[in-house]
């Protein structure tokens, strides 16, 4: 999966569903998994 681009959306509590057309507004940024690694590898995490 490195250098793919996904959509990953999973169902919460909510008991009411999105409807064709409904905008959702409460998102997360992903993790970019290269720069992690490349961080990790070369000495970039703390």
């Amino acid at each position: 999966m490195i250098g793919d681009k996904i959509i990953q959306i999973t169902p919460g509590g909510d008991e009411e569903m999105y409807q064709a057309g409904d905008v959702i507004v409460d998102t997360e940024s992903s993790v970019d998994l290269e720069s992690l690694i490349s961080k990790f590898a070369f000495g970039g995490v703390k």
